[in-house]
């Protein structure tokens, strides 16, 4: 599949193992509308489809390989520069590069308010893009405690952000 990604552009994703059924049912419990479709969101790199995750180790990974099957929604920030990502994947990197999976912090999204003060810097994957939207200055500062559910409707909704892509992949 060719799809038009562009460097900078942002990515939500279901993850149908249980780890992922349960972030929904979570999110989807503190959703404003009853809903909750995603469980998983990284940056991608380049057209190649290589991103940045949060995922067992933040690291790059392959869109088309590690997600291959999964229902998929891509958003672009149109007024993304090269150097407002440059700098604003750099910092990400140098912040959580090699990061192990905070799954610890899965629990304070339980009691929802908690997540946004409890992280002694780590992040879990909305966490980091929603970080680097901040960066890239699409979003506000305000980056701990946002589930993946809370970064789609962001991303679905707000003017500043055009859908590149919703469908499975």
């Amino acid at each position: 599949m060719n799809l038009k990604i562009k460097k900078g552009d942002i990515f939500c994703t279901y993850n149908p193992i249980f780890f992922g059924r349960c972030i929904n049912s979570i999110q989807r419990f503190y959703s404003c509308d009853d809903k909750s479709d995603y469980s998983h969101a990284g940056i991608i790199l380049n057209e190649q489809g290589n991103t940045y995750e949060v995922s067992w180790i933040t690291k790059e990974y392959n869109l088309y390989e590690h997600h291959k099957g999964n229902n998929l929604f891509i958003a672009r920030y149109e007024n993304l520069t090269d150097e407002l990502f440059d700098n604003a994947v750099n910092t990400i990197r140098f912040l959580y590069g090699n990061q192990w999976y905070p799954f610890w912090r899965l629990f304070f999204f339980l009691v929802s308010p908690t997540s946004k003060y409890v992280s002694f810097g780590k992040v879990v994957c909305s966490e980091m893009v929603a970080h680097y939207l901040h960066l890239i200055g699409a979003r506000h500062e305000h980056y701990c405690g946002t589930d993946v559910d809370k970064l789609y409707d962001e991303l679905s909704n707000w003017r500043i952000y055009k859908t590149v892509f919703e469908n499975k992949l």
